[in-house]
């Protein structure tokens, strides 16, 4: 494999690769031949650009990779317009002719726009990829905190599409813990936990009208049955990868509840309630089914 990368820094990303290497049980040292990394990416759009790409080709012959991974985008192009199509294509198709012909993948990173509109590969901005891209997956953040331990962790939500592959979703927890906090050159402990796609289709029209973490609570109080308290509903979010506090919890509650989706019982002085679902309005009885799983993909 070969990186180029314009973000992130070298040691920050030594570091995540010998953390990444160790999970999954590699010596660090016998990547040194399978893969390479270029600290900065290839000015594709600039003035000269085409010894770029006869170095990268030199480069590809000498090591010949699977994978060639350009990231980020808005670097590698830096002098075209984002928004034409036709200078986008010309950049794109540059490292693509290289890429083919040293019989390797192409893959480009690129960033979403912020305005927060679309959802997935209708979220890349500017023009170019998604046109261009034979598979598109897209990734976004639905949870970032930090665990008791220290550890940081981050549930990331990824869905693919493409003309030659059915359209896939799934999630991913991902925890990183510095073995010493205090110290930036301590290793890094790395996990990563694959979990079930969120599934909104299933929602009933009024829970499918809640905010997203509202239908998260929702989904694992119809899937815990009646009489949780908020703790046993934080232990089931937290579990299908939705963790919230408990305060976030509680508030969330009340919007069902006043959909009349979920029912509480009575508040007292210092007396914790307990809460149970209500039967969704068409009947259909999905209060008591779900494995627990959150709801939604931003």
């Amino acid at each position: 494999m070969l990186l180029f990368l314009g973000e992130g820094g070298e040691r920050a990303t030594v570091r995540r690769i010998e953390a990444i290497a160790t999970a999954k049980s590699v010596a660090p040292e016998l990547l040194a031949d399978r893969l390479r990394v270029c600290f900065r990416v290839p000015r594709l759009a600039a003035p000269g650009a085409g010894s770029e790409l006869v170095a990268i080709q030199a480069e590809l012959a000498a090591h010949p990779p699977a994978l060639v991974v350009l990231d980020p985008l808005y670097l590698a192009a830096a002098g075209a317009s984002g928004a034409n199509l036709y200078d986008m294509g010309a950049v794109l198709q540059a490292i693509q002719g290289v890429c083919q012909a040293a019989g390797c993948a192409l893959l480009v990173v690129t960033h979403w726009n912020k305005t927060g509109d679309g959802r997935g590969a209708d979220r890349i901005s500017g023009a170019g990829p998604a046109a261009w891209a034979r598979v598109i997956c897209s990734v976004a953040v639905h949870y970032r905190g930090s665990d008791p331990d220290g550890a940081s962790s981050v549930v990331l939500g990824v869905e693919l599409i493409g003309g030659e592959i059915a359209d896939t979703r799934f999630r991913i927890r991902r925890r990183v813990r510095a073995n010493d906090p205090a110290d930036l050159g301590t290793p890094l402990s790395y996990a990563v936990e694959v979990l079930a796609a969120d599934d909104d289709e299933d929602l009933d029209p009024a829970a499918a009208a809640l905010s997203k973490s509202r239908q998260w609570v929702l989904t694992a109080l119809r899937a815990g049955g009646d009489m949780q308290t908020v703790k046993q509903l934080g232990d089931r979010l937290a579990q299908a990868g939705h963790p919230l506090k408990p305060r976030t919890i509680q508030t969330a509650l009340g919007e069902p509840e006043a959909a009349g989706l979920a029912a509480g019982s009575e508040e007292g002085s210092g007396r914790a309630r307990y809460w149970s679902p209500a039967p969704p309005a068409d009947g259909s009885g999905r209060d008591q089914a779900g494995d627990g799983g959150g709801v939604g993909t931003p």
